[in-house]
């Protein structure tokens, strides 16, 4: 697994392991894992175990990476369209974002479902902030940050959401800050039963810092 990256192309149905060693030319393929169709994010839960969300079965899928083979599946039951996900290695949960106003919380130990956590609509990632112990799932269509503790025992608790702005649902975290990043822009009236088009120039990217 030394020099090794996996990818996934968009609804794919396998990781694919992508050599970067100076001994081959850059990005060649070495093997893969073969997995279920519709992979969203992932997130990796030990050195070669990968979860991987799967939008449109409910669960999450588990990837060996050093054997290269599935390693079974999680039900996510009440959670629709999984998207973004992101693991606490103290704690062993993690979180995964739904598009049905709810997030996701499973035990990565037992391998089962916790709980079904309220959060905002259409979001996309979800990220965790090991320094201050938090979940983060940002939601676009409210414009908001929604924020879940996680206590040394394990026990998680919602936090008062931050309010971002409208579109932003992607984002990165800076583990050494806190900060948070947001692409973001601002959006022409749609037209009945069409998308909302940018407004030219309008992108920008939207600082969160911690308090």
């Amino acid at each position: 697994m030394p020099h090794e990256a996996f990818r996934k192309p968009t609804r794919a149905r396998r990781l694919s392991a992508v050599d970067h060693a100076q001994t081959c030319p850059p990005g060649t393929e070495k093997g893969w894992v073969a997995l279920k169709p519709a992979l969203e994010a992932g997130a990796l839960i030990a050195a070669a175990l990968l979860a991987v969300n799967n939008e449109d079965r409910n669960e999450i899928e588990l990837a060996d990476l050093r054997s290269r083979k599935a390693s079974g599946t999680i039900a996510l039951t009440g959670c629709d369209e999984s998207s973004g996900i992101a693991y606490d290695p103290v704690s062993g949960l993690a979180l995964s974002a739904c598009s049905n106003g709810k997030a996701a919380l499973v035990n990565m130990k037992s391998r089962h479902l916790v709980s079904l956590l309220p959060i905002g609509q259409r979001p996309d990632t979800v990220l965790f902030d090991p320094k201050r112990h938090l979940f983060l799932v940002p939601c676009g269509q409210g414009g908001e940050l929604n924020l879940f503790r996680v206590s040394m025992t394990g026990k998680v608790s919602p936090l008062s959401a931050v309010k971002t702005e409208t579109g932003a649902r992607t984002a990165a975290l800076d583990p050494v800050s806190g900060r948070v990043f947001l692409p973001a822009a601002r959006f022409q009236p749609a037209e009945a039963g069409a998308k909302p088009a940018v407004e030219p120039g309008s992108f920008h990217l939207l600082v969160m810092t911690p308090q």
